[in-house]
Formats: C-alpha cells, structure tokens, sequence
C-alpha cells in the first residue's frame, strides 16, 4: 500500500520557498545614478551659420581726369651790378606772348629805374617785391617804370611780350643817394668808371636854394647830366662842361648822372648846396597832447613851407594835410638822412616806427604847374 505524501511535502515547500528567497543574492547589476545611459541620445549639433553675403563694392567710378596741372613759374635770373656800378642791362629774346623774370637786391629809400626795350615797344614790365607789394603791372602798357623802394628785399621783374618773338634789352638803374653830414653844406663821392659808362645819383635839395655840382678826372672826360625828379633838365653832358650851377625850382629829388665819353678813369663828384634863407618853423605841442595843428599858405608854384619836431625813436608820427584849392606835397626827413615822401594826390604820410631820436622836418611843397593854396596840417605822434 502505497503512502500518502503529497500533504506534508507541500507544506514543507510552503516554508522552505521564502527562506532561499532571503539567502540566495539577486544577479542585478546597479546603474550608477551618474552613468550614462546605454544610449544616450546625441545632442544635436548646430547647424553651421551662413556666413553673411559679403558687401558688393560700389560700381566703380568713371576716374577722373586729373587736375589740370599749373603752369611752372618762370626762373628768376639774378641781376648782378659790376663792383662800383649802379646800373646793369641784360639782353634775351622773348617769344610771343611769352615771359622772363628777373631778380635783384635792393634798399629802402633807394631810387630804381627800370625800362625795357623792343623792336616793336611790345615788350612791358612788372615789378613787385618779394613781400608782395606791385609797383608796377605792364597793363598800364608802359615800358618804363621809376620810384623810390619801399623796403630792403628782393625785387622781381617780369618781361611781358604782348606781340610776336623778338628781342629786347632791360636795363635797371639804382641811383645811389647822396647824403649831407649833419650841418654840412657840400658832399664828395668818388668813384671809378668804365669806357663810355654811367654812374648815377640823386640828393634831395629845396626850392629856392642853389645848388653847383663838379665832377673831375684825370682826361675831364667824365662829364655831367643834371635834372629834376619832375623831368625838367638843368645840364646835359652833351654842352661839354663838367660843372653846373643854378638855384633850384622845387623842393623834390635831384639826379645827377656822371657820364664816361672816354676811357675807363676815376673821378670825384662834389655836389654843394647853399642853406636855406629861413630855418623851418619849430611845432610845439601843448602839454599833455599828441597832436598839433597848422594852417598856411603856399603863394606860388613849386612854393614849399618847412617845419620841425623833435620825436622818439619807436614812435609813430602821422601827417595829413588839407588844402582847397591845389594838392600839397608831403616829405619828412631825418637828421640821419631817414626820408619819406607820398604823392601830391595823397594826403596823409604816416611813418609806422621813427628809426631814431632826432629832429624830423616836414615840408609842405605844391607842385610846379599848381597855383597859390591855403592848407591846414596835422602832425601827431603816437607811443610806439
């Protein structure tokens, strides 16, 4: 007989069942928190950014055409005076509407005289000086020009052709001044001149006063030209004499030219001018004041009145001068020798820095063609 055991078994698995299940380890592997999962998913990349179209460059320009180039300034050809001469002449050829420039030194107060020659006479001139100011324009259509050098600087000249190629001679004269000691009545100059040459010179002189002038030389071939700066002749080298005398029309410059009709020699020129008859009326100015003014009268043609002021150096002295019925003239001069001057048709002289502290005499002077004219002068001085 078979047992029955089914029962007991089954309860013995019932018990044993939970105790494996506390005693046996489970086989699982932990993920670690931190671990990568087994597939991560791929962040995705950015997509490349399209780089930006660069900008197009403006079409470009028709080029311009280039500016117009100016026309190059003619070289300038210095002027040189032989040693003891005071002109100099340069000959060249110009060609139509063309231009040549020259260059010199020169002083203040010096008298210069350019002119220029032509086949035609259509060669003109210019002159300025380095600083600008014109002295002259060859619009006026003049081939001649005179006057006294404002101030110490290179002068230009400029040959104008206004006609067909030709040839042409410049010639430029520098007369050198001939000055008086302080008191004196008479000055000497010497000098040595070449075959058939000219010296020349000039000295102021007033009106009424009389003037001799002798020149000598070894042969007496230098001889003597004599005129005023109003173009009336006194003497002409031609009479042949080498002395003149005679009292002077006006107040104004005086040229003398020593004149060569012979071979190379020296010579002494000597100019002597007889005081005036009346000292010049002495201007006082009331204390205090910086001004003075005077009333007058010239009673005839060339007629001068003088007067004179004691004033610093450094000061700046204004005359002006008004008349009804003609123009007057106005000059100051320096017991140094210092002169200015300005035409009959202005009629205000101003002196910007007197160079010295000394007497300055004023004359008044109508010219040789005006007639009998009342006027009033103003003379003021001013702190440099």
């Amino acid at each position: 007989m078979k047992k029955k055991s089914t029962p007991l078994l089954l309860l013995l698995s019932l018990i044993a069942a939970p105790i494996l299940a506390c005693s046996v380890p489970q086989m699982v592997t932990p993920i670690p928190a931190t671990a990568t999962p087994p597939h991560p998913t791929p962040t995705p990349e950015l997509p490349a950014a399209t780089p930006e179209p660069p900008t197009p460059e403006p079409p470009t320009s028709t080029p311009k055409p280039p500016a117009p180039t100016a026309e190059p300034e003619p070289a300038s050809t210095r002027i040189q005076f032989e040693p003891g001469a005071t002109s100099a002449a340069v000959s060249g050829s110009i060609e139509q509407n063309g231009v040549e420039r020259y260059v010199l030194r020169a002083s203040a107060g010096q008298m210069m005289d350019v002119s220029i020659t032509s086949l035609n006479s259509d060669v003109l001139i210019d002159v300025w000086g380095a600083d600008g100011t014109v002295l002259k324009r060859h619009a006026d259509g003049r081939a001649y020009w005179r006057g006294e050098l404002p101030s110490t600087q290179d002068y230009f000249i400029e040959a104008v052709s206004v006609g067909d190629e030709t040839d042409y001679t410049l010639t430029v004269i520098i007369r050198a001044r001939i000055q008086f000691e302080p008191g004196a009545t008479s000055a000497t100059v010497t000098g040595h001149i070449g075959q058939n040459d000219i010296h020349h010179y000039v000295l102021r002189a007033s009106a009424g006063q009389t003037m001799e002038v002798i020149i000598t030389s070894p042969n007496n071939d230098v001889l003597l030209t004599v005129w005023g700066a109003d173009g009336v002749p006194l003497k002409r080298y031609v009479d042949g004499s080498p002395v003149w005398r005679g009292e002077l029309p006006s107040t104004q410059d005086y040229f003398i030219d020593a004149v060569s009709v012979g071979e190379e020699t020296d010579y002494e020129l000597t100019v002597m001018i007889s005081a005036l008859e009346s000292e010049p009326t002495r201007i006082q100015f009331e204390p205090g004041a910086t001004s003075a003014t005077i009333e007058g009268r010239l009673e005839q043609p060339g007629d001068s009145d003088r007067y004179v002021l004691r004033a610093m150096r450094g000061q700046r002295m204004v005359v002006q001068v008004t008349s009804a019925e003609w123009a007057v003239g106005i000059e100051v001069e320096g017991e140094d020798g210092s002169f200015w001057s300005v035409p009959f048709v202005e009629s205000a002289l101003t002196i910007e820095e007197l160079p010295a502290t000394q007497d300055y005499v004023i004359t008044l002077t109508t010219a040789a063609t005006a007639g009998a004219t009342n006027y009033t002068m103003s003379v003021s001085i001013s702190p440099p």
